[in-house]
């Protein structure tokens, strides 16, 4: 098409305008030129906050996949405790302290500094007594301070010397152990089930109806940091780490023993070649087994010291094995259902841990479990404590994982885990006021 040009007009505009580009004339239909920009409405401003929203989940999510697996299972473990946390500071503001119902607005460390706790304070603080208390009128042995290992409240004087006093030091022992522990346990799941049930694997035992005791001026953290090091240990065949491990167990939580049969079994299964390093291993076990009872005998002058110590917690019927449960059980269930439950459940619980899937956790886990269990219902009371102990059992919370692959699952094994702990913590802490 020829421009028109106005005939009129001077030369230089006509020149001009010959030689400017053509623009296409409007056509019907066609968008009116850009305008300004539509006024904000409250469903444009929602539509921007939910696209953000997704580019920053997303963006999150790239960091995560990322993230070495390490900082992840860190990641999951603190995102656990800090939730536990929340729970047990908001029961402590309304803690009922005797049976009149007056309650105490407790401090979140003072909340979780009770019971036991006292006990490593004062060891933290005095050490061990060289004599054992007694009871002026029967002579029996009183409940003292030779029933604790030492590694956790030596651990916690250790940071008085950074200006830390009690019970900030316990806790802050107990934290750091649990967050170290969870890093273990992912690497020793990742090898035997993949690295999704690992990282789920710690999720549910942040999840566990008892790991508020993770985060408790206790040992209960330490054990668990110990064992996931042992059972890491003989899984990568680092043999002189375990023996390590192994001595350290021996001081830091009554564990040795289980421990000492899973060591033997390994030996007997794997090191059958190698008879030097099955003796380092079985001797480290057993020197664990017996370090304590040991140095409890030597340091006050009696040879029972420490078993008479822990008869002192049994209310005077000394440790004898499996009547408690005997006892416990026809008092909560009655003599005969009691009695067949005492049955039933290890004889599930063997089944299910001999069932083809459960042979992807390996043979130490196994049987972990099996000496773990035993040796509880030999030595313990079946008290309000049992639930801590029961952490110590996360392989069957592995095997719960994998009896499915589904994602609604395993999340629903994770938050029925934080709902029972509601209901340990209101049980136990809060109404009942019995020792954790």
């Amino acid at each position: 098409m020829t421009d028109q040009l106005d005939p009129a007009a001077p030369m230089p505009q006509r020149a001009a305008a010959a030689s400017a580009p053509s623009l296409p004339s409007p056509q019907a239909g066609a968008p009116s030129p850009a305008g300004p920009p539509p006024a904000l409405t409250p469903g444009t401003l929602a539509g921007r906050w939910r696209q953000a929203i997704a580019e920053a989940g997303a963006r999150l999510l790239v960091r995560w996949h990322q993230a070495p697996p390490a900082v992840q299972a860190l990641l999951v473990m603190a995102g656990c405790m800090l939730l536990t946390g929340a729970l047990l500071d908001r029961a402590s503001r309304f803690t009922v302290l005797d049976a009149a119902g007056r309650t105490s607005d407790w401090s979140y460390l003072q909340f979780v500094a009770r019971w036991d706790s006292a006990w490593y304070r004062k060891i933290a603080q005095g050490g061990y007594p060289d004599t054992l208390p007694l009871d002026p009128l029967t002579g029996e042995v009183q409940q003292n301070t030779w029933a604790f290992y030492p590694i956790f409240p030596m651990a916690a004087r250790a940071l008085f010397g950074l200006g830390l006093t009690w019970p900030l030091a316990g806790w802050l022992v107990s934290v750091t152990c649990a967050l170290v522990a969870a890093i273990v346990l992912r690497s020793l799941v990742d090898r035997l089930a993949g690295p999704s049930v690992a990282m789920w694997s710690v999720a549910l035992l942040g999840s566990f109806p008892s790991a508020p005791a993770l985060q408790l001026p206790y040992s209960d953290a330490l054990g668990l940091l110990v064992l996931v090091s042992v059972l890491w240990c003989l899984q990568r065949q680092a043999y002189e780490a375990a023996v390590l491990a192994l001595l350290v167990a021996g001081l830091a939580r009554p564990i040795a023993v289980p421990l000492a049969v899973v060591a033997a079994v390994h030996a007997v299964r794997r090191l059958r070649a190698r008879p030097g390093t099955a003796a380092a291993l079985l001797t480290a076990a057993g020197v664990a087994a017996a370090s304590w009872p040991v140095i409890a005998a030597v340091a006050t002058g009696s040879p029972t010291a420490y078993t008479d110590t822990m008869a002192a917690w049994r209310q005077g019927r000394g440790v004898v094995p499996i009547d408690p449960w005997l006892d416990a059980s026809a008092r909560y269930l009655g003599v005969v259902v009691g009695r067949v439950a005492l049955v039933v459940v290890p004889v599930l619980v063997l089944w299910w841990l001999t069932r083809p899937v459960a042979r992807r956790l390996g043979a130490d886990l196994r049987v972990w479990c099996v000496a773990y269990g035993a040796y509880l219902i030999a030595v313990i009371d079946p008290t309000t404590s049992l639930a801590r102990y029961l952490l110590l059992t996360f392989p069957l919370g592995i095997l719960a994982l994998l009896a499915s692959p589904s994602l609604a699952y395993r999340r629903l094994l994770v938050v029925s885990g934080f709902l029972l702990q509601i209901v340990w913590i209101v049980t136990i802490w809060r109404v009942g006021g019995f020792p954790p």
